[in-house]
C-alpha cells in the first residue's frame, strides 16, 4: 500500500513539475515575442535573455538606436526599478544639457537622473505637467521647435513618469517599468521617434 501512495504522489510531482516548466516556457515565449514585435516595428536586431535582459540595437530612421531595461534602484536595494531606456549616441563636446520631465513623486529614480544644475525650470507653451531645465537656453530652443512639441506630447501623454535628456554624448528617453503589453511597446515608439526629431533638429541647426 505504502508503494502506491508513494507512485501516485511521484506522479502528482512530477506532474506538476511539468506543468509549472509549461507555463513558463509559455509565458517567456510570449515576453519574447513581445520583445520580437519592437524589434520589428523599428527594424533593429534583438538579443534576449529575459525581461530584464535584453538589448535591441540597429539603425531607426538613420540613427543608430539601442533600447534595454536599467535598473535605477539604489545599491543595496532589495527591490530593483525597472526603466526601460532607449539612447542615441551624439557629439556633445561643449556639454549642454537638456531635461525634459513628467514628474512623479512614485518614480524618484528618475529625479536622481540628469543633474542640469543652479538652472531653474524653463518658461514654456508645453503642458504645464512638463518640467524643462537646460544649461543653454538657445540650445533648447533649437530642440523645442513644433515638431519636437507635438512629439513631445505624443510621447508622454499616456506616461505617469518619464524623462528625455541630453548628457554628455546621449540622448536618450527613459519611461518607468519593464515591457510587458502592446501600451508599452507603443509608448517605447513614441519616445524612439521623439529622440529622432530631437537628433533631426540639432543636425538642421
Amino acid at each position: 500500500m505504502d508503494t502506491i501512495w508513494f507512485v501516485v504522489l511521484a506522479i502528482v510531482l512530477a506532474g506538476g513539475s511539468i506543468a509549472i516548466g509549461i507555463i513558463r516556457n509559455r509565458r517567456f515565449q510570449q515576453k519574447e515575442a513581445l520583445h520580437s514585435k519592437l524589434a520589428a516595428n523599428l527594424g533593429l536586431d534583438l538579443a534576449y535573455a529575459s525581461d530584464q535582459d535584453y538589448s535591441l540595437f540597429g539603425k531607426y530612421r538613420e540613427y543608430s538606436l539601442r533600447i534595454e531595461p536599467i535598473n535605477l534602484a539604489a545599491p543595496g536595494a532589495k527591490t530593483p526599478a525597472w526603466y526601460t531606456k532607449g539612447s542615441i549616441p551624439m557629439v556633445n563636446p561643449v556639454r549642454k544639457m537638456i531635461r525634459i520631465a513628467r514628474r512623479n513623486d512614485s518614480f524618484p529614480e528618475l529625479e536622481k537622473l540628469v543633474q542640469v544644475g543652479a538652472i531653474s525650470s524653463m518658461q514654456h507653451d508645453l503642458e504645464p505637467w512638463l518640467d524643462i531645465q537646460s544649461n543653454d537656453l538657445m540650445f533648447a530652443s533649437i530642440i523645442l521647435t513644433e515638431n519636437t512639441k507635438i512629439s513631445t506630447h505624443k510621447a508622454f501623454r499616456n506616461l505617469n513618469a518619464g524623462l528625455v535628456y541630453i548628457e554628455d554624448e546621449e540622448l536618450s528617453f527613459v519611461m518607468p517599468g519593464l515591457l510587458t503589453d502592446e501600451k508599452h511597446l507603443e509608448s517605447v515608439v513614441l519616445g524612439m521617434e521623439l529622440l529622432c526629431d530631437i537628433k533631426d533638429e540639432l543636425n538642421a541647426g
